[in-house]
């Protein structure tokens, strides 16, 4: 149990530093052409350079309903016996059981006051729950801080709606909000790196130049591809190439993990 948890601690954390550095080459590309933009928004970004991996919808099938209220911790009870029932005669060593935030509290109490009788079921937190508790988390944390009045003045998000945007439950509008502003921090982070790295780190400024030429030629590619309808493979190449690549392999390490 201890190395399998080592191993996908691992592969998680491989991950969220790809996923990091991908993000900072996208916040870079961006800044190349600022005022005749090529390069696509974030998620437009992500899905050119998805490795050519179709999209494809998930088949999602239900459950027989459990006619009972959401509230009562018999309900939590049921649903933790129809998950057990279900492992049971799928053969299976565990199974998963995703649950809004509300019903994820109810089931929680009921599965922690048995430990051994429900220690095969695993109780997760649907995506969309994760990400909305999160946000809720950054507007607690930040809001007083002036993300409200940056979210308002910026005229991303509406006066009246702000409150809702922070704690999380308008999602649309609250995600695209986030991307917007890691955008924009990250540009005023990247205009102050060159006169830092120029004023602490000489040695590592024909590192750097050999980096931002590469990252032009990169930008080409992007560029020419998003037009394109097998510009997805391309990019994600280039992209890779130019992550991979051992001139600058230091240098970029260094400040995607900083």
């Amino acid at each position: 149990m201890i190395k399998e948890t080592t191993v996908i601690g691992t592969s998680i954390k491989k991950e969220k530093q790809e996923a990091h550095s991908k993000n900072v080459a996208f916040v870079l590309l961006r800044q190349k052409e600022p005022k005749e933009q090529k390069i696509p928004s974030w998620t437009g970004f992500n899905i050119l350079i998805r490795n050519g991996n179709e999209v494809s919808k998930d088949t999602i099938s239900y459950l027989p309903t459990i006619n009972m209220p959401a509230t009562d911790m018999s309900t939590a009870y049921k649903v933790l016996e129809s998950a057990k029932r279900i492992k049971e005669e799928l053969n299976l060593s565990e199974v998963d059981c995703v649950l809004d935030l509300a019903f994820y509290i109810k089931v929680a109490e009921v599965a922690w006051a048995h430990p051994e009788q429900y220690d095969d079921i695993i109780l997760r937190l649907g995506i969309f729950h994760v990400i909305c508790n999160y946000m809720s988390v950054i507007g607690k944390r930040f809001g007083a801080a002036g993300l409200r009045d940056l979210a308002v003045e910026s005229g991303i998000i509406a006066e009246g709606s702000v409150n809702q945007m922070l704690e999380g439950t308008m999602y649309n509008r609250a995600i695209r909000f986030h991307k917007l502003l890691y955008e924009a921090l990250m540009c005023i982070a990247w205009k102050e790196f060159f006169p830092w790295l120029e004023k602490n780190h000489q040695d590592e400024l024909e590192l750097f130049h050999s980096t931002i030429e590469k990252l032009g030629d990169l930008h080409a590619i992007i560029a020419d591809s998003s037009s394109t309808k097998d510009g997805s493979s391309n990019c994600s190449e280039a992209l890779n190439k130019f992550l991979d690549d051992e001139s600058c392999a230091l240098f970029w390490k260094g400040l995607t993990l900083s």
